[in-house]
């Protein structure tokens, strides 16, 4: 998923094509022409929504015409080759494991390179990097589209987890990620607001109005004492919104109807 990822495209394309085929969802940038040249340059196919719908929904569209056993979930700005998606993959199919991610680092310091042990368990993982089996990923659902940002990697690897699917990380394979290839102009006082949103919205689907009330309390307290939520007022009204629109999204399909490609 891309947004607003025009100028680190071009890198992250040599990487993966030609060797792997690749679908570029833009979501509602103001760059999607840039991006759908660089994509078409690469040989990548491209599809652009008109507004911003999130990770887990402009994925899902990416996923849908997947006709090959495993799909890569993978960030513009996470620096990560064709050779080691694939080694994810068999690395995963060869232990039984349905979804795995690489350990996700600064730099590539502490790999080792030609050497792929076995994945080790690990119930959350990063979705800047995902790997999953096809079909594990549709029998489950894909991504919850009700999750704008945050927590629906963790949503996921729940529920594949649930229906006996095993979910580990391969600390062999290094994916190298600055953060903001997706995020560009987003600081890190919105991303740790937002993160609060998604964490509440996990709660709420998990564990009912209880969960979700102790979990909202939780993020009020941080709004008002942690350093990075300042300016606490724009913080206040940026998970306050966003915990209503949690409340208004509790019953809604977890796929969205509103969706609309350019």
């Amino acid at each position: 998923m891309a947004h607003e990822s025009a100028a680190v495209l071009p890198a992250f394309l040599a990487r993966l094509a030609p060797s792997l085929p690749v679908v570029v969802v833009d979501s509602g940038s103001a760059d999607w022409e840039e991006s759908a040249r660089v994509a078409g340059t690469a040989g990548a196919r491209f599809l652009a929504v008109v507004q911003n719908v999130g990770y887990g929904t402009a994925s899902n569209r990416g996923a849908a015409g997947c006709e090959t056993p495993w799909v890569a979930f993978v960030n513009p700005d996470v620096d990560v080759d064709a050779n080691a998606l694939v080694a994810l993959c068999e690395t995963a199919g060869r232990h039984g494991f349905a979804c795995v991610a690489p350990r996700l680092a600064a730099s590539r310091s502490g790999g080792r390179p030609g050497r792929v042990s076995a994945p080790v368990a690990a119930a959350t993982l990063p979705g800047a990097c995902l790997v999953v089996r096809t079909d594990v990923f549709r029998s489950v659902g894909g991504f919850d589209e009700r999750f704008f940002m945050f927590a629906e990697e963790d949503d996921l690897t729940g529920r594949i987890r649930a229906t006996g699917g095993r979910t580990g990380r391969v600390d062999d394979l290094v994916a190298v990620t600055a953060g903001g290839g997706s995020s560009a102009g987003v600081g890190r006082r919105w991303a740790v607001a937002e993160r609060e949103v998604g964490r509440c919205q996990l709660v709420l689907k998990r564990h009912g109005w209880a969960g979700f009330v102790l979990a909202a309390t939780r993020s009020a307290v941080r709004v008002v004492r942690d350093p990075e939520m300042v300016p606490r007022r724009e913080s206040a009204r940026q998970v306050g919104n966003g915990l209503r629109r949690v409340v208004r999204l509790r019953g809604a399909a977890t796929v969205r109807e509103d969706v609309v490609l350019r």
